[in-house]
């Protein structure tokens, strides 16, 4: 049975507190952990391939992390489906659904991690969800490798 993730789900829930989110059934509760020592933010993995990204301070959900492709060796993909209208996986195909970005990066190279291909930031207050964008991180081939579902104070 393919898995499927309702993006809106998780755009409604973006800016909850851990609490409310377990509360709400949203989530179970499981470790948050970080990734070092001191870091600013806390994560957990409920389901392969995709990461909810806290405040450590507040615990408040910053982000949604989808893998639809791996980036480096040993990260877990996300292997179901997404909602209409995020379900995009090329450059063009986002282009063609969003329009033109409200910031964009091109082709980039992160030491130690490699080439990618960029990202496209767009607000989705014009879909009713006011204090969110979602980004569209690219490969170096400009297929969707990630999106991330963020509050707008943590872009």
């Amino acid at each position: 049975m393919t898995q499927y993730l309702n993006v809106e789900f998780w755009l409604r829930h973006v800016g909850k507190s851990y609490a409310q989110l377990v509360e709400l059934g949203a989530i179970s509760r499981a470790r948050l952990r970080r990734v070092y020592p001191g870091a600013l933010q806390q994560y957990c993995e409920p389901e392969r391939g995709v990461n909810y990204e806290f405040d450590a301070e507040t615990k408040i959900l910053q982000a949604v992390l989808v893998a639809i492709k791996s980036r480096v060796e040993g990260e877990p993909e996300y292997k179901g489906e997404l909602s209409s209208p995020y379900d995009c996986f090329t450059k063009d195909t986002v282009r063609k659904i969003w329009g033109e970005p409200i910031e964009c990066k091109g082709e980039l190279v992160v030491p130690a991690l490699g080439e990618y291909g960029g990202w496209d930031l767009y607000d989705l207050a014009g879909s009713g969800f006011e204090n969110i964008n979602i980004i569209y991180q690219y490969a170096v081939d400009l297929t969707v490798n990630g999106i991330v579902l963020a509050l707008k104070s943590s872009t």
